[in-house]
């Protein structure tokens, strides 16, 4: 547990200390420097959710994750996010919960659609959440691989579109940095779960006939 909490607080010195797997200094393929970081919450023009589960809960396997996401001109804000190892019924309650939360932004703005990656436990939650949720449920099957949807986001996360809240330190951010940085083109990483969130959101956003080129919705 102890090694667990380190790896949350501080995935740099953990990676170099106790993995010898430094991470390069401000990221391999995604820099830590393309994040910002907002104070206040604009006035999102669309809520929607990203996810990406997982096949099993062992401790070597992937994260099933869950990112809330807010569109402001052209920008993307992350609102919330879940990460986690469960089974099918406690990765149910976990984006029940979620969708439930989020589904109604202030009272005026509706959320637009759930995107649900179409493997893995992803399967069976797509179709049990299509039969009971609200909110739009939306598969997504990739197209290209792990590195060439990564490679076509950069754009977008270079000029800075990406805002997470607060500041580098603040709640998961430090979780999600470490692991864009840490994204490697030959794959050699040991997660991706919050990397295929990101870039599907950035996808989802940048366009309906960019997003159906990457994705058979």
């Amino acid at each position: 547990k102890d090694l667990i909490k380190m790896r949350e607080i501080n995935p740099y010195k953990f990676q170099a200390q106790y993995q010898q797997d430094p991470i390069i200094a401000g990221g391999q393929m995604i820099k830590s420097e393309w994040f910002q970081f907002y104070q206040t919450h604009p006035k999102y023009t669309r809520i929607f959710i990203t996810s990406d589960t997982a096949m099993k809960t062992g401790q070597h396997n992937d994260y099933s994750v869950f990112m809330v996401w807010g569109a402001y001109q052209h920008s993307i804000y992350l609102i919330d996010m879940v990460r986690g190892k469960w089974e099918a019924p406690e990765l149910l309650r976990q984006i029940r919960d979620l969708t439930n939360r989020y589904w109604l932004w202030e009272n005026r703005l509706k959320m637009s659609a759930l995107y649900i990656e179409d493997k893995a436990s992803g399967v069976g939650l797509i179709q049990q959440m299509k039969r009971e949720s609200r909110v739009p449920v939306i598969p997504l099957t990739p197209t290209k691989d792990k590195v060439s949807r990564v490679e076509e986001a950069l754009p977008f996360l270079q000029a800075g579109r990406v805002f997470l809240p607060f500041n580098r330190e603040y709640g998961q951010n430090p979780v999600i940095i470490g692991e864009c940085e840490m994204f490697a083109r030959d794959l050699s990483h040991s997660h991706d779960d919050v990397t295929d969130c990101l870039t599907y959101a950035i996808q989802v956003s940048s366009g309906l006939g960019r997003a159906v080129s990457i994705f058979e919705t």
